[in-house]
């Protein structure tokens, strides 16, 4: 019989049709033939029963040890539970002191030592809201590549801040069309461990990205408005992206140049410092501790030509721009201003570092 394994013929393993043919020729009696094939069937499984039990006790063998196996995995599992939660009550009673408590662990040194013996959980650690504003107004840097690379920055700074949201509005040519066009919440972690957490991590990444991008693409193919109402898009953040007393951080990426009536400053003088806040305070924008403790990032803001080049932007201007901005936004309680040429790095965006305080707020170029 031709063997299907190793494609030879086996002549231990007789050929069952070959044999009832010659045996129905010999004898010609197919009531004899069939009890003599009958017999020679029954000798082949007499001779595969001590195979097939041999093989079928190695099988019990294996599910029992595979069984034992999982049993035993998950009493360890339970021990490692027991053991870090032991750690945790011994770290807080024994003498972490102010660096621990019971509920919680603390900001920066605190967080350090807990996480070193285990006594700090990432669920834990402060949730943040970050607002991004895209200005794609005629001139501005809003382009899809920048707002794919503010996206990835922004997720990358809050993927391990669980239940941290991120909204992104989008500028209109009047304030009223300004609002937030895709919102992405940052994901609890199902499991813990080492490779279940960068599994996840890896996830919300590209989750997070991929659902921000494609809420806003079609938006921002459409929104290429020539005004650029930004101060009152600004002070409109605040009402319409609650923080809920959480850390709060605002990314505007924009060349800053308002173009409304509150001024003109592509081509048009810019204003006195003074006299630009008594306006925006006789008109309600951006007035005092509307962005109380909120941290103020920049992005993308550098020489670039006007749209049109009907006019030249200097350095001089572009620091005077910069200078206008930084006095608002403190003037509006922000608690840090910065201004990135390029995209704003992610330990700045990052606001589970220690919040900057009143006396904190500074201008950094």
């Amino acid at each position: 019989m031709l063997n299907p394994r190793t494609g030879i013929t086996d002549a231990r393993r007789p050929d069952i049709e070959e044999l009832g043919f010659r045996t129905i020729q010999s004898t010609k009696d197919e009531a004899l033939a069939q009890s003599i094939c009958d017999l020679h069937i029954r000798s082949l499984q007499t001779g595969l029963e001590p195979r097939a039990l041999r093989l079928e006790a190695e099988l019990e063998d294996l599910t029992t040890r595979g069984q034992a196996l999982c049993s035993h995995h998950q009493r360890a599992e339970g021990r490692a539970r027991l053991l870090g939660r032991d750690l945790r009550r011994l770290a807080c009673a024994a003498g972490l002191g102010a660096l621990a408590t019971t509920s919680a662990c603390a900001d920066g040194a605190a967080r350090t030592v807990c996480a070193a013996v285990g006594a700090c959980d990432d669920e834990q650690r402060t949730s943040a809201v970050v607002t991004v504003l895209l200005d794609g107004s005629l001139g501005a840097p809003g382009a899809r590549e920048t707002l794919d690379t503010v996206v990835t920055q922004v997720l990358r700074a809050l993927v391990d801040l669980p239940q941290s949201r991120i909204d992104v509005a989008v500028l209109g040519a009047n304030v009223e069309d300004t609002r937030i066009a895709a919102t992405y919440v940052v994901p609890m972690p199902r499991k813990r461990g080492g490779r279940a957490a960068s599994v996840a991590r890896a996830r919300a990444l590209d989750g997070g990205r991929a659902a921000l991008l494609n809420a806003l693409v079609e938006t921002h193919a459409t929104s290429r408005p020539s005004r650029s109402p930004l101060l009152e898009a600004v002070g409109k953040l605040a009402l319409v992206a609650p923080h809920e007393r959480r850390p709060w951080t605002i990314i505007l990426v924009s060349d800053l140049l308002e173009m409304s009536d509150l001024g003109r400053w592509e081509c048009g003088e810019l204003p006195d410092t003074a006299a630009l806040r008594r306006t925006l305070q006789q008109r309600s924008v951006l007035t005092p501790g509307m962005l109380s403790g909120a941290r103020v990032l920049v992005a993308y803001h550098d020489v670039r030509p006007i749209d049109g080049r009907r006019c030249h932007q200097g350095v001089g201007r572009a620091l005077r721009v910069r200078e206008l901005w930084g006095s608002v936004l403190s003037a509006a309680g922000a608690a840090d201003v910065r201004f990135y040429s390029g995209p704003a790095p992610a330990d700045a965006i990052n606001t589970d570092a220690v919040e900057p305080t009143v006396s904190d707020r500074r201008v950094q170029p």
